[in-house]
């Protein structure tokens, strides 16, 4: 035992210089997201730095291994960070603004990759919402959906809605009112009558870039369905799985087309596995007004399975939902 105690450090010396000098390969001290998404309208930088001795070189390379390089008003590459400039919808060049891109980082003892970055420069322009009309039997709840490009969709967000050019709907915990706005960005107009059917619906988005606000491009209407004599309920829109963060409200709609206006009935699945008619318990707990279902996130982690069911005197349908905590 004395003997390799004292030889220790006579081999750390001869075989790893590089940790008695302090001589070691690179590391990242910040590595670039997987994805990065900027506007053409203002200036973004994406930085990338590395630790190591002697000091690492940080470089961009392509998808193709190649090193990439400055390119004047559009992008400028300096002390490992790329500055994308603002750019006119014809200066759009997929290379330098759609693209996917590493860090590397080298010096004398290694070289190291960072992950796939992808790049993503939206156009303001293509910033366009569009509303879709809601078909709606009376006295059923209608949906009304803001629709966007799909590139848009970690970009910009519904902040609100217009309703006849004076009425602005914003989201809230309290879901009293006539009208609704979800978390996810729909519109829910409750008990639909033919009053409902004269009023214009305007959807307002959020550049979380730039914020700057736009109205949708067109209006909504809710357009009442000719009410048969009976008609099964049908679930028109189910989402699934809800991912959600704890200490955050999780709201679950459940929105149906039937005649006569179907009874919605809320669920959840008990530890005993088997479904259990949900008790609305006010504001420290679950609400349900209708179609709606308000949890605390605290309340789904404890039953992360959810189901509504709407009925009338015609038949029924079920749908369930899966609450994932992220």
């Amino acid at each position: 035992m004395q003997f390799f105690l004292l030889f220790l450090p006579i081999r750390l010396s001869l075989g790893f210089p590089s940790l008695v000098n302090g001589l070691r390969g690179p590391l990242f001290h910040v590595e670039p997201p997987s994805r990065w998404i900027f506007s053409n309208s203002t200036e973004s930088h994406l930085h990338c730095s590395a630790i190591g001795y002697p000091l690492p070189e940080v470089s961009w390379i392509d998808c193709k291994g190649k090193q990439i390089s400055s390119i004047d008003n559009l992008r400028i590459i300096r002390n490992g960070t790329i500055t994308f400039k603002p750019f006119s919808p014809r200066d759009f060049r997929p290379d330098v603004h759609a693209t996917t891109l590493r860090c590397e980082a080298s010096n004398t003892f290694g070289k190291i990759w960072s992950r796939p970055i992808k790049i993503a420069g939206i156009i303001d322009e293509d910033h366009r919402a569009t509303v879709e009309d809601a078909r709606v039997y009376l006295g059923n709840d209608g949906i009304l959906q803001c629709n966007m490009h799909q590139k848009l969709s970690e970009l910009v967000v519904v902040s609100s809605w217009l309703i006849d050019n004076s009425i602005n709907v914003y989201p809230s915990p309290d879901f009293d009112g006539k009208y609704v706005m979800l978390p996810s960005g729909e519109l829910i107009v409750s008990d639909v009558s033919l009053e409902d059917t004269k009023s214009i619906f305007q959807c307002r988005t959020l550049d979380k870039l730039t914020r700057k606000t736009k109205l949708s491009n067109n209006i909504g209407k809710i357009l009442v369905i000719d009410s048969p004599s009976s008609a099964l309920p049908k679930i028109t829109k189910q989402v699934q799985p809800i991912r959600v963060n704890r200490n955050e409200v999780i709201v679950l709609h459940c929105v149906t087309a039937g005649y006569p206006s179907p009874k919605i009935s809320w669920f959840f699945k008990s530890n005993l596995g088997s479904w259990t008619p949900y008790q609305d318990t006010g504001n420290r707990g679950g609400s349900v007004k209708r179609s709606i279902l308000r949890l605390w996130s605290a309340d789904s982690m404890v039953n992360p399975k959810y189901a509504c069911r709407a009925s009338n005197s015609v038949g029924s349908d079920w749908a369930e939902f899966q609450v994932c905590s992220n």
